[in-house]
């Protein structure tokens, strides 16, 4: 969409913070045709085990999409939430997704920080570059979870949210984080949604999302204690509407 520069297009608030993953033993299939960028339908092999309204991740050549199916029929003609921001080829995965709402978020909300360092190139002949060479780029993310429990502690080791035990003395909730369970999760999407001042709403996917365990927690008296979480990306996916 255009600049307004009307002032309506700044950001509000950031609404909620999800982290999608791939469902165990959910539907899994590939595209039986090529999908288009600004297809608002996929071709299914099969739709066994999917259900309309189910979050999909779309898994091809040009990277991971994180969208929803309307329908599961017909399966020529599988109708998406959104039309599809990338194109990928015929045998892409079709995976379905299931959403974890993750808790409160620190003040300074998701701070997303691409990078792509520029190398100077330097003739002896001068004091200044001659020229640059563009280094790798890196996508990443930060935020800090307010709130101590175990669920957030999991997340900022990139672990599965989920404990055990029913809170009392004698059986209180664990969780317990180990070196074979830090950064197990697999096929992952972070997904922020925020609100513009004209009431529009913005919809942030960062997509193929790996949490890299960072900084620390200060356990501390009359401090904010925030789980600060670090994540890594492939790419993004931006959706606004009114």
């Amino acid at each position: 969409m255009p600049r307004l520069l009307t002032g309506q297009e700044v950001w509000k608030s950031l609404d909620t913070l999800q982290v999608f993953r791939q469902v165990s033993g959910g539907g899994s299939t590939t595209a039986a045709a090529a999908i288009t960028a600004g297809a608002t339908a996929v071709n299914f092999t099969s739709t066994a085990t999917f259900t309309s309204g189910d979050p999909l991740f779309i898994v091809g050549a040009s990277g991971t999409e994180l969208n929803a199916i309307t329908a599961t029929t017909p399966t020529t003609a599988v109708p998406l939430l959104y039309p599809a921001a990338m194109a990928n080829p015929s045998g892409s995965q079709l995976l379905e997704a299931v959403a974890t709402t993750l808790g409160h978020v620190q003040q300074g909300g998701l701070v997303v920080s691409p990078q792509s360092p520029l190398v100077p190139i330097f003739s002896a002949l001068g004091h200044l570059p001659v020229t640059y060479i563009r280094g790798y780029g890196e996508l990443s993310a930060q935020f800090g979870l307010l709130g101590f429990n175990n669920l957030n502690w999991q997340s900022a080791f990139g672990m599965t949210e989920s404990d055990d035990g029913v809170g009392t003395i004698a059986n209180p909730y664990r969780a317990a984080i180990t070196g074979g369970a830090v950064g197990t999760q697999g096929i992952q999407c972070l997904r922020a949604t925020g609100t513009r001042q004209d009431g529009s709403t913005v919809i942030v996917d960062l997509n193929n999302c790996f949490f890299a365990p960072a900084g620390g927690v200060n356990l501390a008296r009359g401090v904010e204690t925030a789980l600060a979480i670090e994540v890594r990306f492939q790419s993004a996916v931006i959706r606004h509407y009114s």
